[in-house]
């Protein structure tokens, strides 16, 4: 039985990454040519900067919950899991909200100094909000795989997906004659109300499993062992995710002195990150 849920649960995996990512293509099609090659390029260098805080909100925080609660049902004992799932929660919480003020006060100085783009800053601070709602997700995602149910976290990831794409697709053509900026604003908006609309389906679902067993307090030390497993898995994501966000940047700066123009540079470089490497 084990060996079949398994199976099962990689299978849905597989096809809900596929059925969204191909999904996501074609709406990158579709959104490129409503906002050209510069405005893709403006929109993926303002979500590499976003990335470097949502590695921050999350935190290795989602593997931390899936060793911890797989533990407690091997042992018999799921109820400690869900215990501890809301310490995690705090922390998630903490994680993201530190992330969410600290990107809102660093957005014009992001978007003067790193991204040379201040058009970027209102767009960085609308996506602000999001940050605790992505620390939650995270959370409450490691929690699903480790008791099986994957579905469950598929099922918020096809709802904040379409919901994005829905909005968007409102709300874009009448965006479009009021600037890039403008535009890139309101895919912003639609980005973060999209992760606000999941984290609340995913936790009203968190909440009809949490009923199935008896509350009981936290175990002792539970802080000290979330961060034992998260802290060297997170230390590892900022790396990763600090090179990546330099490597972005510094892309569109030497397409700039190949071009001769910076919004030339830009639109090569949405044409690369947001059509090209989807694609592959």
């Amino acid at each position: 039985m084990r060996k079949r849920g398994f199976i099962q649960n990689a299978l849905i995996l597989t096809a809900s990454s596929l059925i969204l990512r191909t999904a996501g293509t074609f709406f990158g099609v579709y959104l490129s040519g409503k906002i050209g090659a510069a405005g893709m390029g403006l929109f993926q260098l303002i979500f590499t900067a976003y990335m470097l805080f949502a590695t921050f909100a999350t935190s290795g925080i989602s593997l931390a919950v899936t060793r911890i609660v797989s533990e407690s049902t091997a042992m018999g004992v799921p109820e400690t899991g869900v215990a501890a799932v809301r310490r995690c929660l705090l922390f998630c919480v903490s994680y993201g909200l530190l992330a969410m003020t600290a990107l809102y006060l660093l957005s014009d100085f992001i978007a003067a100094r790193w991204l040379l783009d201040e058009r970027a800053a209102l767009p960085l601070k609308i996506l602000s909000p999001s940050l605790p709602c992505l620390a939650v997700a995270s959370c409450l995602r490691g929690y699903f795989i480790a008791v099986g149910k994957v579905e469950k976290s598929m099922a918020s990831d096809f709802l904040e997906n379409f919901v994005y794409i829905g909005l968007v697709m409102l709300f874009v053509d009448s965006a479009l004659p009021k600037g890039l900026a403008f535009s890139c604003s309101v895919l912003m908006g639609a980005s973060t109300s999209a992760d606000i609309l999941s984290v609340l389906f995913s936790l009203h679902l968190y909440r009809k499993e949490k009923k199935l067993y008896k509350t009981i307090s936290p175990p002792k030390g539970i802080g000290k062992k979330v961060l034992r497993i998260s802290l060297p898995i997170a230390a590892g994501s900022y790396v990763r995710s600090g090179l990546a966000t330099i490597e972005n940047m510094l892309i569109p700066r030497g397409l700039t002195r190949y071009e001769g123009s910076s919004e030339a540079a830009l639109a090569r470089y949405g044409l690369v990150k947001g059509m090209v490497l989807p694609v592959l």
